[in-house]
């Protein structure tokens, strides 16, 4: 059908086959009605072409085609330099993003501990809003495997909601160890499906607030709501996956971090129970009471300055009447 319009420049009278073309393209009602019989002038350029439908009983002539011409190639230059445009705010739009995924990145390298992860999920919320996305809520939701019940963080400041959901070492999230906070409490099963499968969502809440999930790696998913719009952009979506796969990097960190200050606590426990069996067996070695002496009246405490010290002291009593007093002093503190 479209091959059958006369595409090189022209001027010819609409017949049927341009009113069904019209009819594709623009899906104009009964567009024969219109545009029968009426004459058109058509004027290719680099790009497309420039097409003008004549009034009811107007007929064109060859020198308004000659004019049409000369517009086509006015208009030729300023959709080459709308394309030129749009290419240039397509590549600053691009550097932005990766500038903001640089942030994200940064701060997680300069994380030194589990504690700095509020940091990073702070940079992120700025940056999505610096893309244009200004939030009703946002937040990462993520599965953990080392937690016994779930948890909430929120950042007051920008409104960021953090949380984790128990899930059972066997790798299965199910009813009675999953807790779940969304828009819809009822969809807990659609959820988890969503977690494990991984692949971007969205959706339409109330017809006035759109709702999307990005996945974050193999931890969980990125969740935004924006009151006002009925849904989000292929090109939003690819930015927040940006984030995402940037925040992954973090939450992994994140959680080498928690390892390694739960290792440590673990050690300082270690290290305070040792320091202090070795005080009770230190104080055990001296004596549980005082000597009874006639004409002294005889009493000692050790105070040591830490869990333990190098302080000993204690009483003999070789015979009656007789009292032998031992102190001792190791310089220094500690076993």
């Amino acid at each position: 059908m479209i091959r059958s319009i006369k595409l090189q420049e022209g001027l010819y009278q609409a017949n049927p086959d341009f009113c069904d073309y019209c009819d594709t393209i623009w899906g104009c009602q009964k567009p024969e009605s219109f545009l029968s019989d009426r004459h058109v002038i058509e004027v290719g350029f680099e790009h497309g072409r420039l097409g003008v439908i004549g009034s009811e009983n107007v007929t064109f002539a060859e020198d308004h085609h000659e004019i049409m011409k000369e517009v086509g190639k006015a208009i030729a230059f300023g959709y080459s330099r709308f394309f030129d445009l749009q290419k240039v705010e397509s590549q600053n739009k691009r550097l932005q993003q990766d500038r903001a995924v640089e942030r994200i990145r940064a701060r997680v390298q300069s994380m030194e501990s589990a504690a700095d992860f509020e940091n990073v999920l702070q940079v992120l919320a700025d940056d999505i809003r610096a893309e244009g996305l200004d939030f009703l809520t946002c937040g990462i939701d993520v599965l953990d495997y080392q937690i016994a019940a779930p948890a909430l963080a929120v950042f007051e400041e920008t409104g960021f909601r953090y949380s984790t959901y128990a899930i059972g070492r066997d790798g299965e999230v199910t009813r009675s160890n999953y807790s779940l906070t969304s828009p819809f409490p009822d969809a807990v099963v659609d959820t988890i499906t969503r977690f494990v499968e991984g692949e971007p969502w969205q959706r339409l809440i109330d017809g006035k607030t759109a709702t999307a999930e990005i996945p974050i790696s193999s931890f969980g998913r990125l969740r935004i709501t924006t009151a006002g719009r009925e849904a989000y952009t292929q090109d939003e979506i690819n930015t927040l996956k940006a984030f995402g796969g940037a925040i992954a990097l973090g939450y992994a960190r994140f959680l080498d971090l928690r390892a390694l200050d739960e290792a440590r606590q673990q050690l300082i426990d270690e290290m305070e129970q040792e320091l202090q069996d070795a005080r009770e067996m230190q104080l055990g070695l001296m004596p549980a009471s005082h000597p009874a002496t006639s004409g002294y009246d005889v009493s000692a405490r050790c105070v040591p300055a830490n869990h333990v010290c190098g302080d000993f002291y204690h009483y003999f009593e070789p015979e009656e009447d007789r009292l032998i007093v031992t102190m001792a002093d190791v310089t220094g503190h500690a076993v």
